[in-house]
């Protein structure tokens, strides 16, 4: 079994397109948060790839955007080869 920092989460959120750089940005911000990146653009959805140990962090820092933003939670998935 991979030790926690090596574990790697894949959180998919929508995101309205007139709040997508804002909400990378957001997200960017945060240091050592997770990196973003348009998971696709024709849906809307936003991934941001993190760390098991910053997982709880991040939730936390989504349940706390803007409503302005609309940002919703689609999935969390574990990353695997080939993502």
């Amino acid at each position: 079994m991979r030790a926690a920092a090596e574990v790697c989460h894949v959180v998919r959120v929508f995101v309205r397109p007139e709040g997508m750089v804002r909400f990378q940005a957001l997200i960017q911000a945060e240091e050592g948060l997770g990196v973003v990146r348009c998971r696709d653009p024709k849906r809307r959805v936003q991934e941001i790839w993190t760390t098991e140990a910053m997982l709880g962090e991040l939730l936390a820092l989504l349940a706390r955007l803007p409503p302005s933003l609309d940002v919703r939670l689609c999935a969390i998935v574990p990353w695997r080869e080939g993502m």
